[in-house]
């Protein structure tokens, strides 16, 4: 398996002691991982373990190919698969090729209308785009949506700890106390130990 062959020559990488092995280790993942996608019958998450090799080792330009390759690959689905576009999403945001976000974003929403997730990742295009100003709009009435339908309160709890997660990952750190504190309410159990350090 080429995927596994790439992630070993990556963690021997890791821990050579030689630069010069290090980087000979490296460009055998590179090379395991490029002939897996390059195949004709490579699945998109292959592609996208390639993007993220290549993003570790900062190579934005040959990422690029990729993550527009993955793209292309993806439109020829039949049907929207929610945790491949969070996956590729989340690539985007990395390479800083945010100007292709919008789409997949939209389509993410609609592919996962129930979860916190593209709200998350639109979140995190908003704040990479320079308008962190739409979030707490954006968040609240997606947040509302989401917990309207959830009677248990132990997933209750940790919705409105995941929203706080947000916030915090946006540096909108009143706003994530806001809802941790409400989580907190709901369900101390979803701090444990850990609820000092983000309350007090």
């Amino acid at each position: 398996d080429r995927l596994l062959l790439a992630q070993l020559y990556q963690k021997q990488a890791q821990t050579a002691l030689d630069a010069s092995e290090a980087a000979t280790l490296r460009a055998s993942a590179k090379q395991q991982l490029q002939t897996m996608a390059a195949a004709s019958e490579a699945n998109s998450l292959q592609l996208a373990a390639l993007v993220e090799f290549l993003l570790n080792n900062k190579l934005p330009d040959e990422a690029a190919i990729w993550l527009n390759n993955l793209e292309t690959k993806m439109q020829s689905e039949s049907r929207d698969d929610p945790t491949l576009i969070a996956v590729y999403l989340a690539l985007r945001l990395r390479h800083g090729s945010y100007d292709r976000c919008p789409e997949w974003l939209d389509r993410l929403a609609v592919a996962d209308p129930e979860g916190l997730r593209p709200l998350a990742l639109r979140s995190q295009w908003l704040t990479a785009a320079g308008r962190s100003t739409e979030i707490e709009a954006l968040v609240e009435a997606g947040a509302k949506k989401v917990l309207k339908n959830v009677a248990d309160l132990r997933q209750k709890a940790a919705i409105t700890r995941a929203v706080g997660d947000i916030y915090s990952n946006a540096n909108m750190q009143s706003s994530a106390e806001r809802w941790y504190r409400s989580a907190l309410q709901l369900d101390s159990a979803q701090f444990g130990d850990r609820k000092s350090t983000r309350l007090n």
